[in-house]
């Protein structure tokens, strides 16, 4: 039963995944068949399963007879089915309370009767442990139970069983609780009792039906059980039960409630604390109350619900706010009283709350310090009362009036609410310069209030002394002046422009555009005057501020404001000229203003944005310029502002210049034959010529013999002995000097066979020992630091993991290393490697099966050691990193990988990351295509322009080749068609090159349109103007499939290599012009039979100029072979 259920499932996934995905191999879904063999190949456990939902063997003759349930839903089983359905025939019990069933209760009475034996096969033993006799089922030719066989005679001698399952009475569900209304936590015991054998219970407690299936309620896998009832409320307790057989009871309900709760009283406020018998006084109290629940209620005087003198009783409703009223009749004197207010519920339970009440029939008494008379300085009152009857002062109102006495202050005794003046809250301020008229009157808790007093306080010191905060003291020709200032005494006042004094000069008025120009000020007020722009002349003015005190005397300031109509003039000093400029220079700007108020500042920027003031002159962005800022090497940009005082901006200034010598070329690749060589470069940012420095001994430097200078990123030196390999060195130079040598040393050797013309070729095994199918999705980058050949593989042979093998540049020395890093089966697939020259490391990226297909990093030694592992894809989900493609930005010194991201509808992925593989970042660059239009991608990096391009098979547009065309940083990205009028699946297996010397991308495909074919689609470097070229050669139908391409750009020739399955699927090599013209096609296979050209991969060897071509041999079953030509 077992292996047939297996043979089933093998047969679902099987065919749940045999669909294709365009642009993706059927190799790699093999991550499958591993899953399926260990389903099917997995050694048995050394326990029993006992996991809901297992199928065990009863009757020891390897079929199952019953299913475990976990009838309770806590994920353990608690029961054994026999009859098919979800009811447990048999109870599974837990004897040493360890969370784990080990004994089966098979009458229901919650004792066990056999053991679970912890020694599989065998399920059942009479003694635990595994201890006493094993104990079988046994069955009929039906499967239908028979009893259970103790002494191993194949004859059951237990047949409680057979009862059990025949029995069609239903049991019935009794309660230890009657309904009713409880004031504590109750406990009920629901038991289960059946003719034959009870099983469990569901009960509910929120008014559902109980149901065993669906479930409903909270079941128990027993028969009996105290369930705690404490929730506050009243509840519906319904519940059934099921015997073993899987008769239902009854149904049972009950209602109850559960009611704990103490009232629980709150003073809502109390109308005074305090009353008198004083006429006009508070002469009654109202304690406002509730309580949370309804209840009979009693008042006592005194702190007990028990003893005390009663004051009154009744009935409260639960929240409703009951009045308890006291006047000072219930006091036989002055003095204070304590209250109980006590509530006992319908549950017999008694809450309370106390409130005082205080009786007070004595006026209060006010104070003013100091006392009514003359004074020379700034004089305060405060006021101050003192209550001898006992409840304290409530308030004091008073009313002040200077010149005449005020209307008399007034306090409402029963109220507080001062009806005539003020309320005092602090000392009272003299007006200086006049006389004051005081009047106060106080007022206690208990509502007496005292008689009016007064006093009058005559005070004059000294003409006011005028601060001003703030003003304006130079304004363009349009902007107003704002004055911010304050008197130290009240008066009125005057702002004139000009004059000697506060008699001349002109008076201004609050008209048009003048605000508070004149009239009256508060001591220490501030005031904001404004003055027209209009009334002042160019150059100096005179602004005086006049304050009068009460005998005319003045008090005033003034200031002096500049108005200013001309512009600033901001020039920058150094650098100057158009550079480059030497390290070191410093941005030097100067600022003079020949309107007269002076520059205020001068702000910069140095990252391509504007400078910027608010209108108050305030920076809202830019850095203040105050001494000489050094600027760093590179390309700067500077754009810089200044604003006189008066707020004048200056004409805005930008300048862009290289400091410093430019940076030594990126990367240097070289080519050589007969007596010459032809050296490329990435260009450098600020440089304007180059020099090469070569020599037939590695480790160039500028001692050495040199080319130039040039200043293209290219240089063809002549003049070299033939059949000798060079080593080439560049820098780069400009006004601000010269860089170091490039840190990448090419070489190249001057051969007289250009790559890929000689006349017979040579085929090396590399398998390194490997078996069958060790090379699958191969590709091949050269060490040129060491002179070796890398090549990347899916090793079918080591569960699909990523493997290198590593030779000489001959095929001789061959190893191989697993390169996986720990991670699992299938966690290679499509390797992507390139060579980190700056680190000396080997970065193999790799769709990794065994982590959803995600993009993985492996970073090697150059030989393959000391690998790490690195999860680079950015939060991207499953199958994220369809056919990876990696290339090194030498620019950026960054990591790009390109990817037919599934996870995304198959569009286009860039993956950019730091050459350890941090800090990476994911950026769709599909630029509105399609779904399925990134898949296969290939990419190539125009370093002239800064760009990376990426061709594609695109799927959305009928498999045509596309080109993407994007910023470094994947952002700007544009798509163009690149097809030429080819037709559908014209784009298969897109390889790009970029032809540096003619400024052309060139593509080669497998072109299905036709008959799959080899062509050349060849564009301007921004996907413009391209032309299509068929350079099979005449060669046949599929010639020209899985292509891989490079330039020799010492002969001007285009490379490429395909799987000719004209030819038998041998290696072809097509050699045509840069233009796709002159094409010739040459056998490479080098005596290797049928299939030896399968996946292809194609490099240059620089030290001999010989071609490299590495394939997997089917042939050779499937091993790498490297064909030498």
């Amino acid at each position: 039963m077992r292996n047939k259920i297996y043979s089933l499932l093998f047969f679902f996934i099987l065919m749940s995944h045999c669909a294709l995905i365009p642009g993706t191999n059927p190799q790699t879904d093999s991550n499958i068949f591993v899953l399926l063999f260990g389903l099917l190949g997995g050694s048995p456990s050394s326990a029993q399963n006992l996991t809901p939902g297992t199928a065990i063997d009863l009757s020891g003759d390897g079929k199952p007879d019953g299913t475990l349930i976990d009838s309770d839903g806590d994920g353990v089983s608690d029961g054994i089915n026999l009859t098919g359905g979800t009811t447990p025939n048999l109870l599974l019990l837990d004897t040493n309370g360890d969370g784990i069933p080990d004994a089966v209760d098979t009458n229901g009475d919650g004792l066990p009767d056999y053991y679970i034996s912890p020694n599989p096969p065998g399920f059942l033993t009479t003694a635990p442990g595994g201890t006493g006799n094993p104990v079988v089922i046994i069955v009929d030719t039906n499967g239908n139970p028979l009893g259970f066989d103790t002494d191993g005679d194949g004859t059951p001698n237990d047949t409680t069983i057979v009862t059990i399952l025949n029995d069609t009475t239903p049991p019935t569900i009794t309660s230890s609780l009657l309904t009713g209304t409880f004031s504590t936590t109750q406990t009920t015991t629901l038991t289960c009792a059946d003719n034959k054998a009870a099983g469990s219970i569901v009960y509910t407690l929120d008014g559902a039906i109980p149901s065993f299936l669906p479930k409903t309620g909270t079941i128990i896998a027993k028969s009996s059980q105290a369930v705690s009832l404490s929730t506050e409320g009243t509840h519906t307790l319904q519940a059934i039960c099921r015997d073993l057989a899987g008769n239902v009871s009854a149904p049972i309900s009950i209602v109850y409630t559960i009611d704990t709760k103490i009232p629980a009283l709150t003073i809502v406020g109390q109308s005074s604390g305090a009353i008198s018998a004083s006429a006009g006084a508070i002469s009654s109290s109202t304690a406002t109350w509730k309580s949370d629940r309804s209840g009979s209620f009693t008042v006592r005087e005194g702190s007990s619900c028990d003893t005390g003198t009663i004051a009154t009783t009744g009935t409260a409703t639960a929240n409703v706010d009951q009045g308890f009223v006291r006047s000072h009749s219930n006091f036989t004197g002055e003095g204070t009283k304590t209250y109980r207010i006590c509530v006992t519920a319908s549950n017999g339970l008694t809450g309370f709350v106390s409130v005082s009440l205080q009786r007070d029939d004595t006026a209060p008494v006010v104070t003013a310090d100091p006392g009514a008379g003359y004074y020379g300085v700034a004089t305060s009152v405060s006021l101050s009362c003192t209550d001898t009857g006992g409840s304290g002062c409530d308030g004091i109102a008073y009313a002040f009036q200077v010149g005449s006495a005020p209307t008399n202050p007034a306090i409402q005794g029963t109220t507080g609410t001062v009806s005539s003046g003020t309320l005092y809250t602090s000392a009272i301020t003299m007006a200086d310069g006049a006389v004051t008229y005081t009047k106060f009157v106080a007022r206690d808790k208990a509502g007496n209030v005292s008689g009016v007093s007064s006093a009058n306080y005559t005070v004059d010191t000294q003409v006011a002394t005028i601060t001003v905060n703030s003003y304006t003291a130079a304004i363009n020709g349009s902007s107003n002046v704002s004055l911010s200032w304050q008197s130290s005494k009240a008066g009125s006042y005057q702002i004139r422009l000009g004059g000697s004094n506060c008699s001349n000069g002109t008076a201004l008025t609050n008209t048009g555009s003048n605000a508070n120009v004149s009239g009256n000020v508060s001591a220490t007020t501030d005031i904001t005057s404004a003055i027209a722009n209009s009334l002042f002349v160019e150059g100096d003015n005179t602004i005086r501020i006049c304050v009068a005190n009460l005998i005319g005397s003045f008090g005033s300031t003034t200031r002096t404001t500049k108005k200013d109509t001309a512009a600033p003039v901001l020039t920058m000093a150094s650098p100057s000229g158009s550079g480059p400029f030497v390290s070191g220079t410093q941005l030097q700007l100067s600022c003079s203003d020949t309107g007269g108020s002076g520059c205020d500042k001068i702000i910069y920027t140095l990252n391509g944005t504007e400078p910027t003031f608010d209108g108050s002159g305030a920076i809202t962005n830019g850095s203040v310029y105050t001494t000489p800022v050094a600027l760093s090497n590179g390309s700067n940009q500077v754009k810089y502002l200044a604003r006189d005082l008066a707020g004048n901006l200056s004409t805005s200034g930008n300048a862009s210049f290289y400091v410093g010598p430019p940076d030594a070329p990126a990367i240097v690749e070289a080519q050589a034959g007969g007596t010459s060589a032809l050296v490329q470069w990435w260009p450098v940012t600020g440089a304007t010529s180059y020099t090469v420095y070569y020599s037939t001994s590695p480790g160039v430097t500028t001692a050495s013999s040199s080319f130039g200078p040039v200043t293209s990123p290219n240089a063809t030196i002549t003049g070299l002995t033939g059949n000798t390999l060079y080593y080439f060195r560049v820098r780069a130079s400009s006004s601000g000097g010269n860089s170091a040598v490039s840190l990448l040393e090419a070489g190249a050797y001057t051969t007289t066979t250009a790559p890929g013309t000689s006349v017979t070729g040579t085929h090396v095994d590399i398998s390194a020992g490997q078996g069958s199918t060790s090379s699958r999705y191969s590709n091949t980058v050269i060490d040129t630091l060491n002179g070796k050949l890398l090549v990347v593989t899916t090793n079918f042979t080591n569960n699909a993991k990523a493997s290198l093998f590593r030779c000489n540049l001959d095929g001789t020395s061959c190893t191989h290393t697993d390169i996986s890093a720990g991670q699992g089966t299938n966690s290679g697939m499509d390797p992507s490697p390139v060579v980190d020259n700056f680190n000396e490391k080997l970065l193999v990226v790799t769709q990794n099966n065994s982590n959803n297909g995600k993009l993985s990093l492996s970073r090697c030694n150059l030989d393959g050691t000391s690998c790490s592992h690195t999860d680079i894809s950015v939060g991207q989900g499953t199958n994220s990193a369809g056919r990876p493609n990696a290339i090194i930005d030498a620019i950026n010194r960054k990591l790009l990988v390109l990817t037919y991201n599934v996870a995304n509808n198959g569009k286009l992925s860039l993956f950019r990351c730091n050459l350890d593989g941090t800090s990476c970042s994911h950026s769709d660059i599909s630029a509105g295509q399609g779904t399925n239009s990134g898949a296969r991608p290939n990419a190539v990096i125009d370093a002239v322009n800064g760009k990376l391009l990426v061709a594609t098979y695109n799927a959305a547009n009928s498999g045509k080749p596309s080109l993407f065309r994007c910023n470094l940083d994947g952002t700007s990205c544009s798509h163009s068609d690149i097809s030429a009028g080819q037709g559908t699946d014209s784009g298969s297996n897109a390889k790009a090159n970029i032809d540096s010397i003619n400024g052309k991308v060139l593509v080669a495909t497998y072109n299905a349109a036709n008959n799959g074919k080899l062509s050349l689609f060849r564009c301007n470097l921004d996907g413009t103007s391209c032309s299509h070229t068929d350079i099979s050669v005449g060669q046949g139908t599929d010639s020209g499939m899985e292509p891989k391409a490079v330039i020799d750009r010492m002969n001007g020739k285009l490379l490429v290599v395909t799987r000719n399955n004209a030819n038998d699927k041998k290696p072809s090599l097509f050699r045509c012009n840069l233009d796709g013209t002159s094409c010739t096609h040459t056998d490479i296979s080098a005596g290797q039979g049928t299939g030896s050209g399968i996946e292809p991969s194609i490099a240059m060897n620089p030290l001999n100029g010989r071609l490299l071509v590495v394939t997997v041999n089917e042939a050779n079953t499937f091993k790498p072979s490297l064909f030498i030509w």
